[in-house]
């Protein structure tokens, strides 16, 4: 091979080698994969600790609330006075 043959194989190598060094330290720059905790799914994606119902799937209902009649769910109470101009804001 002549000295110019050369020279083109040995930059076209370093210049794959360049992309592959690049190409590795670009895949690992980002942010790592996120790993899913024991008890979440997509059904329940905040797991098992972060559930709003009892036991037996029923709403748990505080006791002695005033203004609240007993029953109701929590959340579910009287509505709030309407706001002064007829749009709420």
């Amino acid at each position: 091979m002549d000295e110019s043959r050369q020279r083109t194989v040995l930059i076209g190598v370093a210049v794959v080698v360049l992309a592959i060094v690049v190409f590795v330290l670009w895949r690992r720059a980002g942010p790592p994969t996120p790993t899913i905790p024991p008890g979440q799914t997509l059904d329940n994606p905040f797991g098992s600790a972060g559930t709003a119902s009892g036991q037996d799937g029923q709403w748990q209902v505080p006791r002695n609330m005033p203004g609240i009649p007993p029953g109701i769910p929590p959340g579910m109470g009287p509505r709030p006075a309407a706001q002064p101009g007829g749009a709420p804001r």
